[in-house]
């Protein structure tokens, strides 16, 4: 079942994800996601699109906002790209096209 955050952007459980501690890194392939939108605007007149995490642990949320993609040289995506912060420190969100 897709959560909403208020009316705006997904919430996605952070099980859905690898984490890498290290790093402060999550990944996940595209198919993992199936039925998220991750390309919500985050607020009611924001241009950022992105999508909430929620920790399954906590249950703190953590915004994510698009940053990027990566392409291959003919063009292909390989991976979306999202950042997020919560407390000071940064972490980052590879979804993979699978």
């Amino acid at each position: 079942m897709v959560q909403k955050a208020g009316r705006f952007a997904d919430v996605i459980m952070s099980s859905k994800f690898c984490y890498n501690r290290e790093e402060k890194s999550f990944t996940a392939e595209a198919s993992d996601l199936k039925g998220f939108r991750l390309f919500q605007p985050m607020y009611d007149d924001a241009a950022d699109v992105g999508f909430v995490m929620m920790s399954a642990v906590s249950g703190t949320e953590i915004p994510f906002f698009f940053v990027d993609e990566t392409r291959t040289d003919e063009g292909e995506l390989v991976s979306m790209n999202f950042r997020g912060e919560h407390r000071g420190i940064k972490y980052t969100v590879k979804v993979w096209n699978d």
